[in-house]
């Protein structure tokens, strides 16, 4: 599956179940693997609200946004 695909697959299914609940379902399995995986589940929730991000690392959280939000739009034209 190449990205463009991917990101089509994840938009059709966050339609369909709501982006948040996506998030949530997969920061919760994400952290099940991690932790059947390795032990550890430690980086498995990428925080998506500002009060969780401290406020020297907002500008380069919503810098690496922009530019995901970028490289999304090209391949979905």
């Amino acid at each position: 599956m190449n990205r463009k695909a991917e990101i089509e697959a994840v938009k059709n299914l966050g339609e369909k179940i709501g982006y948040g609940n996506l998030m949530d379902i997969a920061s919760g399995l994400w952290g099940i693997s991690l932790e059947d995986k390795y032990g550890i589940k430690t980086g498995a929730f990428v925080p998506t609200v500002l009060p969780f991000i401290n406020k020297k690392d907002r500008k380069i959280a919503e810098a690496r946004f922009d530019s995901t939000m970028e490289h999304i739009r090209e391949l979905i034209k």
